[in-house]
């Protein structure tokens, strides 16, 4: 499925002390063509960005967490670096990184971030990145309504 001129499947990100990251979406369905409806209704295809980070030792004080965003309680979640975490977080999410401390040496925190849109087998399926042995999911902003 095209999602539109310009559109990457990844991003490499390398967050670097001094940077300035902004808050952002990973991309909203009602914006583009041919789809024209919110994340994670019934049956459509589902729009999800997957972080993985890929530094090895980043302590704690060295920072560049990633923040996530509800937008109506302007409250929200971090997750802090650590090699081949993975996070998976719908794109309708607003996000942002956050800068390496002074700590961290001049180091970047590497991070890559793939587009993925997962598609249905089952129409009447709520869409869902959760398996249920993981446990429950925690829902943040949009994705607390469903």
């Amino acid at each position: 499925v095209g999602v539109g001129v310009g559109a990457r499947p990844h991003v490499v990100n390398a967050a670097v002390r001094g940077g300035d990251y902004q808050w952002h979406l990973g991309t909203d369905p009602r914006t583009l063509d041919g789809f024209g409806y919110p994340n994670r209704e019934p049956g459509k295809p589902y729009f999800v960005t997957m972080l993985l980070y890929v530094n090895g030792g980043w302590p704690r004080g060295w920072d560049a967490e990633t923040f996530f965003l509800d937008t109506k309680s302007d409250s929200g979640v971090f997750v802090r670096p650590a090699q081949f975490r993975t996070v998976l977080v719908d794109q309708d999410v607003m996000y942002r990184m956050s800068a390496p401390s002074k700590l961290a040496n001049g180091t970047p925190s590497y991070s890559i971030a793939w587009k993925l849109l997962f598609v249905p087998k089952d129409s009447a399926m709520p869409p869902s990145v959760a398996k249920t042995d993981w446990g429950p999911s925690m829902r943040l902003g949009a994705a607390n309504v469903v």
